[in-house]
């Protein structure tokens, strides 16, 4: 048995489904079906009750998917922690990443509060694009990331300080953009330039489902990875789109937001990889500088 049997058998018991478990793993589905047979013979019982709406753990399989995800566990963090041992030890130099426009008034005060008390830590910072902070933080570029959304990466870690509620961005000119609020369903015939999905898959999933339930399915224009790109395409009118509204600070004068109702909550929080003692002091200082603020 190896541990990309055990990897294979998490994810379908997780997933419920040979197929989203394969596209999960980036693999195709007979190949995974063959591990799991294999699997199912070296340990002499079946693992899966299979059925045209999916599959469930048997008793063997709970009592192995439990286990099996503690030693997936400590396999994963004894890698983590070799890998940290080969990476130069910078115990003073903590590197934040931030998209251009998540740089507010909150991340602003926590900072300088942080500072304040940790005097000896030096902050390096990076203005990442959307789309890069996966790869910025797996590849070690940054060691934490301010942000708007989870990134749907098992490796990564998120912990989140607060809410915040989306809204719409608007050319200043737009037939709507002098209201004090809008209706989802009033958005209907309106094109959209966003992040793509793999970006900002949180955001992407919660604003689709909105969409969904005000009975229209939103016309993409354009989407790009970029706030550089994305706004001066609002401005010229391709298409209208979302943002964090403590992001408004950011906006040009050609652009308005406006509040959507119902209001689409998304989290603010910090992003890591490698668990170093600057990052569990930074990530504990932003949780209890973000209770103390309520």
């Amino acid at each position: 048995m190896e541990l990309r049997h055990l990897r294979y058998f998490v994810a379908v018991a997780e997933e419920k489904s040979f197929s989203r478990a394969a596209s999960r793993l980036h693999i195709s589905q007979p190949p995974l079906s063959n591990q799991i047979r294999d699997l199912e013979a070296e340990i002499g019982a079946p693992l899966f009750h299979r059925s045209p709406q999916g599959v469930t753990l048997t008793e063997s399989g709970r009592s192995l998917f439990k286990n099996a995800r503690l030693l997936l566990a400590s396999s994963d963090r004894a890698i983590r922690e070799a890998r940290e041992l080969g990476l130069p030890a910078q115990p003073n130099v903590l590197r934040i990443g931030t998209s251009p426009t998540i740089t507010t008034s909150s991340l602003r005060l926590l900072l300088k509060a942080f500072l304040k008390e940790k005097s000896d830590t030096r902050l390096v910072f990076s203005s990442i694009n959307t789309g890069e902070h996966k790869k910025a933080l797996l590849q070690h570029k940054i060691d934490v990331n301010y942000m708007t959304h989870p990134l749907g990466d098992r490796r990564i870690r998120f912990r989140q300080l607060r809410e915040e509620n989306l809204c719409v961005v608007l050319p200043h000119d737009h037939s709507l953009a002098s209201r004090d609020f809008l209706q989802w369903k009033e958005l209907k015939n309106e094109q959209w330039v966003l992040f793509p999905r793999d970006a900002v898959p949180y955001v992407y999933d919660v604003f689709l489902s909105e969409c969904r339930k005000a009975g229209f399915r939103p016309r993409i224009s354009e989407e790009s990875d970029s706030y550089v790109m994305k706004y001066p395409l609002v401005e010229a009118g391709v298409g209208i789109s979302i943002m964090p509204e403590s992001s408004k600070e950011h906006l040009t004068p050609d652009l308005r937001s406006v509040a959507v109702r119902p209001a689409i909550k998304i989290p603010v929080g910090i992003a890591w990889v490698r668990t170093t003692k600057a990052i569990r002091e930074f990530v504990s200082f932003a949780e209890a500088f973000q209770e103390n603020r309520g």
